[in-house]
């Protein structure tokens, strides 16, 4: 569950980034079908405080049983939040999530920062999953300037435990400019280097051998109907 949007996610992956991993994709990063969803009413516990809880039943589907909060709280400038999500994979796995977030508007710039840690628990054939996790970081930026908005984000992810060799960091450039109010062109580059035999890459791009570096660049028109 991301802890700034609520999303059904139980993980978040830096960036852009793919490729997690057989192991952390079947086990954390399950979405879920058929949720029943609690959003705390605005006020009711003071100003700024919001929040959410989420479960689904299973319904006998692999993967679709999970349950999860968010808690946060926004004034001004200021927004920062916090989840947690848990995730039944198979009889003998599971899977879990707890992030946090925050973000501060400066207004001639905006700064964010962002973890996440999973773990995954149980066994597959008889042989036990257990001490496999990873951690996720990143700071970003981002600057208006007139009809344009710039962007930079730096991340990380390492492996902790039985994946303590996983590990790969990010960097990411961006900027949007305003047509209209409706419509931006955009332009985003993103570059990932992987150590230790990882093998991340910028999404929608080519599966890759560990240890080779993954670089991505993409430029569009984005309309808002």
């Amino acid at each position: 569950m991301c802890p700034v949007t609520g999303s059904g996610w139980l993980c978040r992956k830096i960036g852009v980034a793919a490729g997690y991993g057989v192991l952390l994709v079947a086990a954390a990063c399950q979405r879920t079908s058929a949720p029943e969803q609690y959003i705390l009413p605005n006020g009711v516990f003071g100003p700024g405080l919001y929040g959410q809880a989420m479960v689904t039943a299973g319904e006998a589907a692999v993967g679709n049983k999970m349950w999860g909060g968010r808690i946060g709280y926004a004034a001004g400038p200021f927004n920062v939040a916090a989840a947690y999500s848990d995730t039944d994979v198979s009889d003998n796995v599971s899977g879990s999530n707890w992030n946090i977030a925050g973000s501060w508007d400066f207004k001639i710039v905006k700064l964010s920062a962002f973890f996440s840690r999973i773990s995954v628990d149980g066994s597959v054939g008889g042989v036990s999953i257990a001490d496999r996790g990873q951690s996720n970081w990143f700071v970003g930026g981002s600057m208006p300037f007139g009809q344009a908005n710039f962007k930079i984000s730096y991340g990380q992810v390492d492996g902790t435990g039985l994946l303590d060799d996983l590990s790969a960091s990010q960097i990411a450039f961006g900027a949007d400019y305003n047509l209209s109010k409706r419509t931006a062109m955009y332009a985003t580059a993103s570059f990932i280097s992987n150590d230790n035999g990882s093998a991340f890459r910028v999404a929608n791009t080519s599966a890759l051998s560990g240890g080779n570096n993954s670089t991505g660049f993409e430029v569009g028109v984005r309309h808002s109907f």
